[in-house]
């Protein structure tokens, strides 16, 4: 969860920090930085909740006991991938390795 807040946090500091200037219809308008990161923190926190619900709904199979299971969502989206492979722990066998998706 420490992993998910400090990447959810990083974009947002980094763009509080600036102001932009926007043009509309010849006009100029300064935007404030909290505005810049408030319309961040709406698009990167539900995309965030959306792929790891979308994510911990797959059913992967544990390398070491070949059990299936559903991964917790806060689980899956910190996890390390390659390709559709994920590091997880097993809930069964406590085993933490590459588990792969299932198409069940």
């Amino acid at each position: 969860m420490k992993k998910l807040l400090a990447l959810t946090a990083l974009p947002l500091l980094l763009l509080s920090l600036t102001s932009c200037e926007v043009h509309w219809f010849n006009q100029s308008y300064d935007v404030p930085w909290y505005v810049v990161a408030l319309i961040t923190a709406c698009i990167i926190i539900p995309t965030i909740l959306l792929t790891g619900h979308y994510l911990s709904q797959k059913t992967y199979r544990c390398s070491s006991c070949g059990m299936t299971f559903h991964p917790k969502w806060h689980c899956v989206i910190v996890s390390i991938h390659l390709g559709a492979k994920r590091v997880l722990r097993c809930p069964h066998c406590k085993h933490k390795g590459f588990c792969n998706p299932t198409d069940e």
